[in-house]
């Protein structure tokens, strides 16, 4: 039998604590600037739907005039440059040149990325304002060198369209948008043209997209009904980068429909203190969470989004929320009814106790719902995921494929990036713990072709402030990326020889990030992989910027913070290595039995810690023997609550918590 470390006889414990820009230019990145002080919530991106019908089809234009000129529009409609003639809309079609397989010419996109409509075979619409800017080859590299120099104003407008007998209208169309600076808006004139009405706009955050098959429903106000004038047009107003247009349709809107146009689970208190303090929660969702960041969460909010485009009024109108895990409902509630008026949007929101009590991937779905019988119950869905871990918090799907960029954030993508003597390139992503935790360690993906074996790089968190939290280790841990890192593309770096007391981390914002210390001008040294069109989620500091601090829009770095294991597994890859380590009982009342198992004979401490991160107990615990070993530890001069309990053995040290019940 192997002989036990020491045995603690009592903790003494004083007191307890709770506590409660501005767009630049396009790079080859394909990403954009704003201050921080600009963030906020990203707007709807419509979904793929499935075919509708409607009770009529009034008119119908596929663009399927069969023409070869890219010139062409269908007979009566008008397409104008307004800042320059040569500033329009292009045709493509199966015999023009490029055809109908080819979206944007623009250098910043990919030209294979063509709508998804269900007539894009016969031809569809384009205003390419990469490429009229800018026929380059690279991304930037020839900006205003077009035949039409940004920025533009380009109209695509409809011959007139008579509504007479038809008491509602409704206008709907297939499209795709990738965005930079611009607006993609339609109106509609109800005299033939003398006046127009906004009636839509897509309404993008900078390098924000859409789905290849998004498709708008725009219930018309009550002029274009009856009416004998209608004119529809479309315009592109602004700077990059395309906007993909087809099968443009006047119909009929059912009687009842509701359709669904955002989703949303808020974390109790914690999100009202962000909204207080200026944040908002589009930019703090997170893809990935640690079970034990939700300990004093009170519960969660679900919201729903609704739009009324049938034409009549909607009774009792509420959205069902139904939460599984891996498969299993685990969850079910709903809303209070409201009365959805004609052309009525709002939110069907509540509040409830329930939370995350296991790891694993939390699906919700949410369902509007009526008393009324839906047309096309489809459009009432939305979803939202979570993935609770035994350690990961992340904001990122890696590795899902969809939106993940080829190449990475890299320190060559601005001039601005370049180091200002100690003032270092910086890329960092948005933590926001709900509950006091442990953090670990930081991990990041690279994408090895762009980044330098040998660079120097330092690790850290920052408070909302962008301040360092570590008082021993303000500058990080430095870190030598070595040519095995560029194989693994992974890099875990440990937190282990900054003190246990300044990594608890109280709830709050921070930020966890990835400075380049060493920057080879000419040469890319480090490039963190990313996700396009996702919530605001990564910052990066510019030495040379104005402002030096600023939000990536649309993007997520592949930047994880970890935190210490409550469980015996781990949903993520094991970043560090295993202690078996567990206390019983737990819940515990005055004493508990600490029970932990070595590979290995090492010198050991134990620390024990509240959730402020005030550490109440620390001893070194000298020798301990390989296998099993066991501590009993007095409770009684603590008070109920959770406490951290962190076992060091040599350069190991694993995390758990302790529930105190009297």
């Amino acid at each position: 039998m192997k002989k036990p470390c020491i045995f603690l006889t009592g903790i003494v414990v004083l007191s307890s604590f709770c506590f409660a820009q501005k767009p630049i230019e396009p790079n080859s990145q394909r990403v954009s600037y704003i201050t921080l002080a600009s963030q906020g919530k990203s707007p709807l991106v419509n979904a793929p739907r499935s075919s509708e019908s409607w009770p009529d089809t009034i008119y119908y234009e596929d663009f399927g005039g069969g023409s070869n000129s890219s010139s062409w529009v269908p007979t009566g409609w008008t397409n104008s440059g307004i800042n320059d003639p040569d500033a329009t809309w292009e045709y493509r079609g199966p015999l023009t040149t490029p055809n109908n397989t080819i979206g944007s010419r623009g250098p910043c996109m990919n030209s294979a990325t063509v709508l998804n409509s269900p007539t894009v075979g016969n031809g569809f619409f384009i205003f390419d304002s990469n490429y009229l800017d800018d026929p380059g080859t690279t991304c930037a590299g020839a900006l205003g060198s077009g035949v039409a120099p940004a920025p533009h104003r380009g109209e695509l407008t409809t011959d007139i369209i008579s509504t007479v007998g038809y008491s509602n209208v409704m206008l709907v169309f297939n499209y795709y948008i990738r965005d930079f600076q611009g607006q993609q808006i339609v109106e509609i004139s109800t005299n033939g043209g003398t006046s127009w009405t906004q009636v839509w706009e897509a309404g993008l955050q900078p390098n924000g997209q859409t789905s290849l098959s998004a498709k708008a429903e725009i219930l018309l106000p009550p002029a274009a009904a009856n009416n004998a004038n209608l004119k529809i047009r479309f315009v592109f107003d602004g700077r990059y980068y395309a906007w993909m247009l087809d099968d443009v349709m006047l119909v009929v809107p059912n009687a009842n429909d509701l359709r669904s146009t955002n989703t949303e689970f808020l974390i109790d208190d914690f999100w009202s203190y962000l909204l207080f303090t200026g944040g908002d929660s589009s930019t703090t969702q997170p893809t990935h969470i640690p079970l034990n960041a939700l300990d004093s969460v009170q519960g969660i909010g679900f919201y729903q989004n609704y739009e009324n485009i049938g034409s009549t009024a909607q009774t009792n109108v509420r959205t069902t929320v139904n939460v599984t895990l891996n498969g299993s409902s685990v969850y079910t509630g709903n809303s209070i009814g409201i009365t959805a008026p004609v052309y009525g949007s709002g939110l069907l929101n509540y509040v409830d106790t329930w939370k995350p009590s296991l790891v694993g991937k939390y699906i919700f779905t949410y369902t509007i719902q009526q008393n009324e019988t839906d047309a096309n119950q489809q459009n009432n869905i939305g979803r939202d995921s979570l993935v609770v871990t035994d350690s990961v918090y992340a904001r990122e799907w890696f590795p899902v494929n969809s939106g993940l960029v080829a190449s990475g954030l890299d320190d060559e993508g601005d001039a601005a990036f370049a180091n200002q003597g100690t003032e270092y390139f910086t890329i960092a992503n948005l933590v926001d713990l709900p509950s006091g935790d442990t953090v670990t360690s930081i991990s990041f993906r690279i994408d090895p072709a762009e980044t330098r074996a040998g660079a120097i790089i330092s690790v850290n968190v920052l408070d909302f402030q962008r301040n360092p939290v570590f008082p021993s280790f303000p500058d990080g841990i430095e870190y030598t990326i070595t040519s095995q890192d560029l194989t693994n593309q992974w890099i875990h770096i440990p937190f282990y020889s900054i003190p246990l007391s300044e990594r608890i981390l109280p709830a709050s914002r921070y930020y966890a990030a990835v400075s380049l210390v060493d920057n080879i001008s000419g040469q890319k040294d480090m490039s963190i992989r990313y996700y396009n069109n996702l919530p605001y989620g990564t910052i990066i500091k510019r030495p040379n910027g104005n402002p030096i601090w600023a939000f990536y829009t649309g993007v997520c770095a592949v930047i994880r913070l970890n935190f210490a294991r409550f469980f015996p597994f781990s949903i993520e890859e094991n970043v560090e290595p295993t202690i078996q380590l567990n206390n019983f009982p737990n819940p515990a009342t005055n004493q508990t039995t600490i029970a932990f198992t070595l590979k290995q004979s090492t010198e050991a401490t134990l620390r024990i810690a509240d959730l402020t991160g005030k550490i109440i107990f620390s001893q070194n615990l000298g020798l301990c023997q390989e296998g099993l070993n066991q501590i009993k530890v007095d409770l009684s001069g603590l008070t109920n609550g959770i406490y951290l309990y962190t076992l060091q053995a040599g350069e190991h040290e694993l995390t758990r918590k302790m529930s105190i019940q009297k």
